[in-house]
């Protein structure tokens, strides 16, 4: 309402100053004032751009989740229904994180990367296993990557977790953490760690973002039932945004965790499509 007074005001100054051929100090103002308007609109237009590309990103994201939940839904359905092999599944798992890739990739508007990292608890025991192992002595390896960036070396060996910050924090503080998420590993935290570096430098990101593929325990936190870990990352830096990307990060880990658990059922001897419905 100022802004519409003060133009009119100065429009009309300068309308008069014309007409009585006055000073033409009104017809300064009024294009300095003009230019002082567009120049704070251009502003308020570059801001209110910058806050709701995101959201409407997130909009555009949805086919891509759709695209995980389907996928994870006939991968599961194969396994119940026929007790489907790795060899088959396996594809359809890289299937599902291409398209949570996708959606985080529409999301920042960078290139993205996922990967599941499954973790090995010692004898293999049945899940969900006492709070009371030590869970810094587990390891994790990958168990999958998206279509386009495909196996990596070493993605075969496993590692420990307390060589990893993101896996050593949801594991052990998980009452605090529900996400762990660096935004630019060349100005990493103090003590961080993470096993994939050479000689403490990043080597294939440089932001990343990791979700714990979890039941929480009905029966508090004796026990536990972490799968494994979904990771989002990037070689561009400063893409995740706190306030929003927890929660797409976080569905796409809750619906895998039915599919993993199914493959570790498999891996202990079980059939899967035996069990009740």
């Amino acid at each position: 309402m100022i802004a519409s007074g003060m133009t009119i005001v100065l429009f009309l100054g300068a309308v008069v100053g014309i007409w009585r051929k006055n000073s033409p100090l009104w017809e300064l103002a009024l294009v300095v004032w003009m230019c002082l308007l567009v120049t704070a609109l251009i502003c308020i237009l570059f801001i209110q751009e910058r806050r709701t590309r995101r959201r409407f990103a997130y909009t555009v994201s949805l086919q891509h989740i759709h695209q995980v939940l389907h996928d994870l839904r006939d991968t599961e359905a194969a396994i119940l229904q026929r007790n489907a092999e790795m060899e088959e599944v396996m594809p359809h798992v890289m299937k599902v994180l291409t398209a949570a890739a996708q959606a985080f990739t529409t999301i920042t508007g960078h290139e993205c990367r996922s990967c599941i990292k499954t973790v090995h608890y010692p004898t293999d025991p049945g899940l969900p296993v006492e709070a009371a192992a030590n869970l810094r002595e587990l390891q994790v390896s990958t168990l999958a990557r998206d279509e386009r960036t495909g196996p990596l070396d070493g993605d075969g060996e496993a590692t420990y977790v307390d060589q990893n910050t993101a896996f050593e924090v949801l594991f052990l503080q998980r009452q605090h953490y529900r996400w762990f998420f660096v935004n630019d590993l060349r100005t990493p935290p103090p003590g961080y760690k993470n096993s994939s570096w050479a000689e403490g430098v990043p080597q294939k990101y440089l932001a990343a973002a990791t979700w714990p593929i979890q039941k929480r325990s009905d029966v508090g936190d004796a026990v536990h039932d972490t799968l494994g870990f979904l990771g989002i990352d990037s070689m561009t830096p400063a893409i995740f945004d706190r306030r929003f990307d927890f929660y797409v990060g976080a569905g796409i880990a809750d619906a895998l965790y039915p599919l993993l658990k199914l493959m570790y059922i498999q891996k202990r001897g079980g059939d899967p499509s035996q069990c009740p419905t």
